[in-house]
């Protein structure tokens, strides 16, 4: 029987099987020394996936508690066109905070190629280190070799924490990366929490966003979630490092892809909500289509975006790309000015990053006047006229930029 500590490995019989049940542990922690006796090296990340796959060998024992085990939360940096996408750096300084408390690592990894472009930015990353795979297979997206490359990671760093941006790239990339780690995946998380114990506590909306579910991964490392843009505070841009940086390359083969690439095309640039610094957003205390001129009227003397609620763009308001919640967009403007919105928890997750926000409800009791820094009970047939009628006059008395 084996006896498996935390950190070190006791043996008691040699095994029948060794070279499966080293074969079983995905970091590669399990080693025979010259008797035939197993031990536990510094790979061990307490995954526990011996004792599911060999039980009969292996038992569960705890490790000296005063021995301190340090861990690193990793942030994956998408790559395209030649630049960052933001909702990695909002990553970064979400990892910043998490690792704060336990004094733990935090790093980066990128995948691209011509990588050299981005020297200066990947310099000044305020994390420990910075793993690049740089390669042109790597210059389109193509599932095999980004995969590939991850895992490469995740076995060298061995990261307990894995967050990657809920983008399209990511949404693809992360549950295959999770299942071939044989650990869970938590999507489109809107908080996120460390305890003690380094368990990441992964914050999202359930039940058609009726409850905040708060979801642990027991079994498996590296505790992997995905995290939509503009849900997360933006990293200071005074904030800079000098991480090390650490250069990986995976073997032909295993940046081979059955995907060719044929051709490629941008889409045309559509106007993008999440960008937006003034937005107003209208929810179902607007009766009719109609009604929306005076709202449009508003949103033109503000020079601001107007977006809708979920139930509205079901009816055909408006188009999807302008919605705004957890099936929607996520946005992060200096004002919002939300018209007939109760603030459902769909809704609510959408809006978490907004400066200063603006509610008018008639209802005293709706939920969007615990999120809103100034709220006004009302109608907002007759507020919606009087803030324009005020707005025209001072237009016509003051610049645009002094008011």
């Amino acid at each position: 029987m084996v006896i498996l500590l935390a950190s070190i490995g006791v043996v008691r019989i040699t095994p029948k099987r060794p070279e499966h049940n080293m074969k079983m542990c995905p970091f590669q922690a399990i080693e025979i020394d010259e008797k035939g006796y197993y031990y536990i090296n510094e790979n061990c990340r307490v995954c526990k996936m011996c004792l599911k796959f060999a039980p009969e060998y292996f038992f569960w024992q705890e490790s000296n508690p005063s021995v301190e085990r340090k861990g690193s939360i990793a942030v994956f940096l998408e790559w395209q066109n030649g630049a960052f996408h933001s909702v990695g750096y909002e990553l970064i300084g979400k990892a910043l905070s998490l690792a704060e408390s336990l004094h733990d690592e935090v790093v980066a990894v990128v995948i691209g190629s011509q990588l050299n472009l981005l020297h200066s930015e990947i310099r000044n990353l305020p994390v420990q280190k910075v793993y690049i795979y740089d390669h042109a297979d790597y210059s389109e997206y193509r599932i095999e070799p980004y995969k590939n490359a991850l895992l490469d990671f995740v076995q060298n760093c061995k990261p307990n924490v894995l967050l990657i941006g809920a983008t399209p790239l990511g949404r693809s990339l992360a549950p295959r990366v999770a299942t071939a780690c044989r650990t869970g995946l938590t999507a489109d998380c809107t908080e996120l929490q460390m305890k003690e114990d380094r368990k990441l506590i992964q914050i999202r909306p359930a039940f058609g966003g009726n409850i905040m579910a708060q979801i642990k991964t027991h079994k498996g490392t590296p505790q992997m979630a995905t995290v939509r843009p503009h849900v997360m505070k933006a990293l200071c841009t005074e904030v800079k490092g000098n991480p090390k940086l650490v250069y990986r390359c995976i073997d032909e083969s295993s940046r081979a892809s059955g995907i060719k690439m044929v051709q490629s095309r941008l889409k045309p640039i559509a106007s993008d909500i999440s960008q937006a610094e003034t937005i107003i957003a209208i929810g179902r205390g607007v009766k009719s289509k109609e009604d929306c001129k005076v709202i449009f009227d508003l949103a033109e003397k503000l020079s601001a975006v107007v977006a809708y609620s979920r139930p509205l763009v079901e009816a055909g308001w408006g188009e999807p790309r302008f919605q705004i919640g957890l099936s929607g967009k996520s946005i992060q403007p200096k004002l919002l000015i939300t018209l007939g919105i109760s603030g459902s928890v769909q809704f609510s997750a959408g809006i978490s990053g907004a400066e200063y926000i603006i509610a008018v409800n008639s209802d005293l009791n709706a939920p969007i006047f615990n999120q809103a820094h100034l709220g006004i009970v009302g109608d907002l047939y007759e507020i919606v006229p009087l803030l324009t009628e005020c707005l025209t006059m001072k237009l016509g008395r003051y610049d645009h930029e002094e008011i």
